[in-house]
């Protein structure tokens, strides 16, 4: 597989948005959120994160594009140990534009 770097996530997402009208609301988790803050040398094969909006088309649309995913509506019981509290509202967002909201844990 090859890599996946941030940048063309958000160029990819931003025309599923553009030729859907769907709205995305996408909590990043991973080696995308890693991206996020600074560190561009992480390496990952995947996208990760917590969506707001239809799952089903845009896992998708991802697929088709050659974008494994792992999506979900409720990243906080996805490992043994839960997310804490109010971990939604501390997220910060990294872009929003036109329908497109990304955010970071």
């Amino acid at each position: 597989m090859s890599p996946i770097k941030l940048d063309e996530i958000k160029v990819l997402l931003e025309r599923y948005v553009r030729e859907t009208r769907q709205t995305i609301d996408l909590i990043l988790i991973g080696g995308l959120a890693l991206q996020a803050y600074g560190l561009h040398e992480r390496v990952t094969v995947d996208l990760d994160g917590e969506l707001v909006g239809e799952l089903e088309p845009l896992l998708e649309f991802l697929l088709a594009n050659h974008v494994p995913a792992d999506l979900g509506e409720n990243i906080s019981g996805w490992s043994v140990v839960a997310m804490p509290p109010g971990y939604r509202d501390r997220t910060s967002v990294w872009h929003e534009d036109a329908g497109l909201c990304l955010l970071i844990a």
